[in-house]
């Protein structure tokens, strides 16, 4: 095992016990040094950590104004209000492993917009100007902690970063010397010139809200307030080194220690430590306040289409009212990867489609030749997708039925569909016995299911819905008035390894992404998929809120 998979595998738990690691460091030393700090507790001013606060909810906002000026100019029709709610709920996913999840999390919540698949070029151009201000301020202040000889050459690093940063956050078509995949993650077809000069102002603004108030923090706190630009440069640098330790929660610990390692020669170790752990926690308290008000609108808007007479839509019903492109576009590439990947052409196969609904993806199977039966435990879904057949209908038959006792043959089937079924099932067990034995020997199933550890739910779009126990997430939901229960059941990956044992299973997520690019129309990310390098898709892949796998019978 080379140290990729090692990484893989434990990075996510390595990189929480080394950020609580410097978390304890950092702890200590502000333990270690009380004894300066008792003579001024009593000197704190809670008008002005007040204002400290309002500073960080006030940089909020402004970063959130600045990701709307950037789907202003991909062309997005969003309005401000709901870029901000996005913007505001996706600040929830910093504090899982790695600044990869805000990016997904940001991706589900605009699922519903035909402009999603740009939402991950935005989010990198976002993090560019972002990351891009923070190093300029770095370099407005030589940093006391290196040696005299090095602080002027830190400086001008800090300078040349920030502004190459920028320029690539502000040129619609970057540089030819740039690498080819990082050219490719500018394929966002903006129009709007303007829209990037205020992100980039904007950006600005909210840093300038940031710096400000941790100055107030500081001073709030009955600190010696170093000079403006040190405190200023301190807070950015420290914010740098989390975003650099991307497989650390919310850079946990890593920014503790930077702010200490910048500040104790200013401060002195004992105030510095104290003051990383209050920085800490006035920045959580400011995102959790945006992100609660993002939740709050939503629940709202929610209620006020209740109290007008909006009927709350539960899971079968808007599993339903999805839109038949999308549909037809999984028909497509669950064809290619049973093609590709296990060699199992459409043509002349038996297929069974479990969960069949409308029979959309039951039909465009048929299309390609092979005699399709679609499955479900609803009739009028079936009923009206057999209306609605076209030219295949002869290869098509519709069977009202419960996946737990299937009524046909042993090895009756060359193909079997098992597509986000599972966790719709009372025992996914049972499900899987059955697909075994309706299978034929030498047949191939292809099983796709979510997890329970996705930031978004899928059902229902409401973010970590599925990590609730049971009452919780009955509760949240009728919070939301979205139903009064929460009867989906989703597994962890360790319970779906389990759950497929009894076949010789093989995940093609990795392969299916990448297979991505081959499809007409192109899916999601696929322009960004397919130039990105193999290691990191295989890395995204693990994330994924979707798993794929090819199941064969066991030799």
């Amino acid at each position: 095992m080379d140290w990729r998979e090692l990484f893989r595998r434990h990075g996510q738990r390595l990189g929480l016990a080394l950020g609580l690691l410097a978390l304890g460091v950092v702890a200590q030393q502000a333990w270690a040094h009380r004894h300066l700090l008792n003579a001024q507790v009593w000197e704190v001013d809670s008008g002005l950590i007040l204002l400290a606060l309002s500073l960080g909810v006030a940089a909020q906002f402004a970063f959130g104004l600045a990701w709307h000026r950037l789907t202003r100019h991909a062309g997005m029709q969003t309005s401000l209000r709901e870029d901000l709610q996005h913007w505001g709920i996706s600040l929830l996913a910093k504090y899982l492993p790695g600044k990869i999840w805000q990016a997904l999390a940001r991706t589900g919540l605009y699922g519903n917009s035909a402009n999603a698949a740009s939402v991950v070029g935005l989010y990198l151009r976002e993090q560019m100007l972002s990351l891009g201000v923070a190093m300029l301020i770095v370099a407005a202040a030589a940093p006391v902690a290196l040696p005299p000889q090095m602080q002027n050459y830190a400086r001008l690093l800090a300078l040349a970063g920030g502004l190459l940063l920028l320029m690539i956050g502000n040129v619609r078509h970057l540089p030819h010397w740039l690498p080819h995949w990082l050219r490719r993650l500018n394929d966002v077809r903006g129009t709007d010139r303007r829209a990037l000069i205020d992100a980039t102002v904007l950006n600005a603004v909210a840093y300038g809200f940031l710096c400000a108030g941790f100055v107030a923090l500081v001073r709030g706190l009955g600190l010696d307030a170093a000079n403006v630009l040190t405190l200023s440069a301190g807070l950015c640098l420290a914010g740098l080194a989390g975003v650099a330790a991307f497989f650390i929660p919310a850079g946990l610990g890593v920014r503790e220690a930077g702010l200490l390692w910048y500040l104790a020669p200013v401060l002195g170790t004992g105030p510095a430590a104290a003051l990383a752990i209050a920085a800490r926690a006035w920045l959580l308290l400011a995102e959790c306040a945006v992100a609660l008000w993002a939740l709050a609108i939503t629940h709202r808007q929610r209620s006020i289409g209740r109290r007008k007479g909006a009927r709350a839509v539960s899971y079968p019903q808007a599993h339903r009212l999805q839109d038949a492109s999308g549909r037809l576009l999984r028909a497509r590439r669950i064809g290619h990867v049973l093609e590709t990947l296990a060699g199992r052409p459409l043509r002349a196969a038996r297929v069974l489609d479990l969960g069949a609904s409308h029979l959309l993806m039951a039909r465009a199977f048929a299309t390609h030749g092979a005699a399709v039966v679609g499955m479900d435990v609803e009739h009028a879904a079936l009923s009206r997708g057999m209306r609605e057949r076209g030219a295949e209908a002869e290869n098509l038959q519709a069977v009202v039925g419960s996946a737990m006792a299937l009524p046909f043959a042993n090895g009756a089937f060359d193909i079997v569909v098992c597509n986000h079924v599972y966790e719709h099932v009372p025992d996914p067990a049972v499900l899987m016995r059955e697909i075994g034995r309706v299978l034929a020997k030498d047949g191939v199933c292809y099983f796709s299911g979510g997890h329970r550890y996705q930031l978004i739910e899928p059902h229902y779009r409401l973010p970590f819905l599925s990590w609730l126990p049971k009452r919780a997430a009955d509760r949240c939901l009728q919070l939301a008035g979205l139903g009064a229960e929460y009867d989906i059941g989703f597994l962890t990956l360790p319970q779906l390894d389990g759950l497929l044992s009894g076949f010789h299973a093989r995940d093609v997520t990795v392969e299916t992404l990448r297979l991505e690019r081959s499809l007409a129309p192109q899916p999601r990310f696929a322009g960004l998929l397919r130039r990105l390098p193999k290691s990191w898709v295989t890395w995204l892949a693990r994330w994924s809120p979707t798993r794929i796998w090819l199941l064969t019978h066991a030799k």
